[in-house]
């Protein structure tokens, strides 16, 4: 063989070489979102996104798949991680309360003594979270999951929104009320509604053809799912303060070489400090809007109204979280109590 031949066949056995580190070296994850992404938080993770592509110089890709375009739905997101059939999925602990109870305590309806707003919502039951009981069986779930936790923050605190006017607690009565946890559904019952189990992506048509009257959600889902289309009032108690995780698989972290896994905790860091700034001011902002559009009214729940509401929770939703958590529910009840109660 030449020399000349010698070489060029070194030269393509070196670009082999290098194409297949780059090739090992690429991943191209997926991201299951509960929320689409039309909504405002949605937008900060698929930017969050975008820089780490950026950081990464394209080695570390993450696609943002809502759950509505998948064959799983939000309430799947610990199966579909610990299945390893994604990467990366966002959580809302209380659409796991069913299978685990205890994950409901900090995210009872009406657990604050009186009615907060967003801000101090969202710092009490950051607090609630944080009793030692709490962070240490969320931790254990995540993991028994197979998952770790990236990013945690708070969605704008839940309400009643519905397809009629509602100004009082009395109106609503005889409604058909989306819920997305036992706890959601013994309070809806409770106030002599109607709870409603729906997946996401049906509640717009549900709305649309009066099957449904109204769900609790937040004010950021209003008009991220184009619910505004078909709602007509909101009835502000901020009944709870619910959480968001997002989660990435073990596995697939482990894969990660060391500087990608670096970029991914810090933009996942500096994601969760962005969404819990945005949060308050979000709720502010939207509801400000609602109050000013065309043909939708906001109601303030009045302090009795508020009072009614956490006694009824109090009396016949909190007990049943209690009986399907066990022994721990009350001595965590009282770790919490004690910690709402901290400066």
């Amino acid at each position: 063989m030449s020399l000349h031949r010698i070489a060029l066949l070194g030269i393509v056995m070196q670009m082999a070489f290098h194409g297949t580190a780059n090739a090992a070296d690429q991943f191209n994850w997926r991201y299951y979102a509960v929320i689409p992404s039309t909504h405002d938080f949605a937008k900060n993770v698929i930017a969050s996104f975008a820089r780490i592509g950026e950081r990464s110089d394209g080695r570390l890709k993450i696609r943002y798949v809502y759950y509505g375009e998948t064959p799983y739905k939000a309430t799947d997101a610990l199966t579909v991680l610990k299945n390893r059939q994604v990467e990366m999925t966002e959580w809302l602990p209380s659409y796991s309360a069913g299978t685990y109870p205890i994950l409901a305590g900090p995210e009872l309806p009406f657990l604050l003594p009186e009615k907060s707003d967003a801000k101090t919502g969202q710092a009490s039951i950051d607090r609630a979270w944080a009793t030692p009981t709490m962070e240490s069986e969320l931790q254990r779930i995540v993991g028994d999951n197979g998952g770790q936790i990236l990013s945690r923050y708070y969605f704008e605190p839940m309400n009643f929104w519905l397809s009629t006017p509602a100004s009082t607690l009395a109106e609503l009565k005889d409604k058909r009320i989306r819920v997305f946890s036992p706890e959601l559904s013994e309070l809806v019952t409770a106030i002599g509604a109607s709870p409603v189990s729906l997946a996401q992506p049906e509640v717009y048509t549900a709305l649309q053809r009066n099957t449904l009257s109204g769900v609790i959600t937040g004010v950021g889902n209003i008009r991220g799912a184009k619910w505004n289309e078909v709602l007509r009032s909101g009835y502000i108690a901020n009944l709870m303060f619910t959480s968001t995780s997002i989660l990435a698989g073990n596995d697939a972290v482990a894969k990660l070489p060391a500087d990608l896994k670096t970029i991914l905790v810090e933009e996942m860091k500096a994601l969760s400090e962005k969404q819990r700034a945005l949060m308050p001011e979000s709720d502010q902002a939207k509801k400000s809007e609602l109050r000013t559009a065309s043909g939708f009214s906001v109601a303030e729940a009045s302090p009795e109204d508020y009072a009614a509401l956490r006694e009824i929770a109090s009396a016949r939703v909190w007990p049943g979280w209690k009986s399907r958590a066990g022994e721990r529910a009350g001595p965590v009840l009282d770790e919490i109590a004690k910690a709402l109660k901290a400066n």
